[in-house]
């Protein structure tokens, strides 16, 4: 999956550089952004974990700057009986 964004000052290219599924079944996925120089710009962290039944838990998403600062995380918690949570760290 490419993604690509412009904008006045710069163009960018997002890329998934990492899609893992554990023995468990869960899904861990890394995308990179990077400028047209080839410079990391940012970079995201998304992780699933399910409950035994199949039906997603959580969603935990970090966004992190250039130098792998975290910028953000964004928890969406599935409970079981249905409904969300959404919990920003």
């Amino acid at each position: 999956m490419v993604l690509s964004s412009v904008s006045t000052k710069s163009v960018t290219e997002t890329k998934m550089i990492i899609s893992t599924t554990d023995k468990r079944g869960q899904l861990r996925e890394v995308r990179e952004t990077r400028d047209l120089k080839g410079s990391l710009v940012a970079s995201q962290e998304v992780n699933w974990t399910y409950y035994k039944n199949g039906n997603v838990d959580t969603i935990t998403v970090v966004d992190k700057d250039a130098k792998g600062a975290e910028i953000s995380c964004r928890v969406v918690r599935h409970n079981e009986g249905g409904g969300l949570q959404v919990n920003n760290l």
